[in-house]
């Protein structure tokens, strides 16, 4: 008669999965944390009569770096071009900002702010400057720059769609190996 081994279940990976909490999740975290800012920049952005949810972005973005092509600025403000086209249309509609094609090449769609446009993008950034020190007022100096160096570095250096990472070996590395090994490697720290 054989004898049953003893699996220490505690430690068995499934188990390991139903202590993740969603107080870990990073989507979860990243989420709320947008949805905060994006409601406290709308309710004082109202409060001033400035510019929408969906029109400050592009207003921002054109006032720090117009003038923009239309497919750079839907870039800029991770919009779909076409929907970029749409709120252009409304913008110029309001008398935000007006399109031109380059002399040089006319396919080509420039998007400038007018004067009124300027006058909008100016209330938005001490708007966007306040919320941010507001939103890291509990950090102190060397922890907002670590923070923020290391979302700017999440931003540009992970693309969760890109299937063509491999691991030590040379093998495919799916979204959910490494977000096990992420999780276990963060398990592992505490």
């Amino acid at each position: 008669m054989r004898r049953a081994r003893v699996v220490d279940v505690a430690e068995t990976p499934a188990v390991q999965v139903l202590r993740y909490g969603l107080e870990e999740d990073l989507g979860l975290l990243i989420r709320r944390i947008l949805a905060l800012s994006s409601h406290a920049v709308n309710t004082r952005l109202r409060a001033l009569d400035g510019p929408t949810e969906s029109q400050w972005r592009p207003l921002h973005c054109l006032y720090t770096r117009a003038p923009l092509r239309l497919v750079e600025l839907a870039r800029f403000c991770e919009i779909d071009p076409a929907g970029m086209t749409r709120l252009i249309d409304r913008l110029e509609r309001g008398g935000l900002c007006h399109r031109s094609r380059l002399s040089s090449d006319r396919r080509v769609v420039e998007v400038v702010l007018t004067q009124r446009g300027a006058e909008s993008a100016k209330r938005v950034a001490p708007v966007l400057d306040r919320l941010q020190v507001e939103l890291l007022a509990g950090f102190d100096t060397e922890q907002r720059k670590n923070f923020l160096r290391l979302l700017a570095r999440m931003a540009t250096g992970t693309r969760i769609s890109d299937r063509s990472r491999r691991n030590h070996d040379g093998q495919a590395i799916t979204n959910n190996q490494e977000s096990r090994a992420s999780f276990e490697a963060s398990r592992n720290a505490r």
